[in-house]
């Protein structure tokens, strides 16, 4: 951990240096990794650095954001992924992560909580009648998701297709396209926004199928 203590950024002369140092660490032990992953996320969610210096803490997020962000989505550690990103994005660029906040008040978040355990709740009683053992997890797409879909494809708000997010997990690939049947059974999926990363997996061996389906009440949801 001591080694990594400080991964800059891309476009630093020290970069390919540092990166080398880093990937050197994760052979020996990749807990060292994710404990600095932890410490620039306590470091981000509580604003304080040593110097107390804005920029030292600017340095910090980009750090987040650019390097280790990545690696975690890399690692399937999504919860981690997600907090680097939106506690740095906070920092980075507060304005913009200020809009989408407001967006999500307080009242609009009950209701959201709401469409998703419903959604959940629905899909749970179809898998059981279906004999298919799953679990099910919901949540908003996280700010920095939000914003990137605004900021590189020119879309509103309002436009973000998949601002909620159920993922559902079972035993086996073939499960999966079961409950891909069920799913589009209860709703009408959205044309082309089926992804088959089981036959196709990601670079990281990420498998799973996504689609996305215009949900109670025709909200557009995602399943993963």
């Amino acid at each position: 951990f001591q080694q990594i203590i400080s991964i800059q950024p891309a476009h630093n002369a020290k970069y390919v240096e540092n990166l080398r140092q880093m990937v050197i660490v994760m052979a020996r032990d990749i807990r060292a990794i994710i404990i600095k992953m932890c410490s620039n996320l306590d470091r981000t969610i509580s604003q304080k650095v040593k110097s107390n210096s804005e920029q030292e803490l600017k340095e910090i997020a980009t750090e987040s954001l650019e390097i280790l962000a990545p690696i975690a989505d890399m690692f399937g550690i999504w919860r981690m992924r997600w907090q680097l990103e939106d506690y740095s994005f906070k920092i980075l660029k507060p304005t913009e992560y200020e809009k989408i906040g407001k967006r999500f008040n307080v009242d609009e978040r009950k209701k959201r909580e709401r469409f998703i355990q419903k959604t959940k709740n629905i899909i749970e009683k179809r898998a059981y009648e279906a004999g298919i053992k799953c679990s099910i997890s919901g949540r908003f797409k996280h700010f920095y998701s939000i914003y990137q879909k605004m900021n590189y494809k020119n879309r509103s708000f309002n436009e973000i297709m998949d601002v909620f997010a159920l993922r559902i997990l079972v035993d086996k690939p073939e499960d999966c396209y079961l409950m891909l049947g069920l799913i589009h059974g209860l709703w009408k999926p959205k044309h082309r926004r089926i992804k088959d990363y089981i036959a196709s997996p990601k670079s990281n061996n990420y498998q799973s199928l996504h689609t996305t389906v215009f949900g109670i009440g025709g909200k557009l949801t995602e399943f993963q």
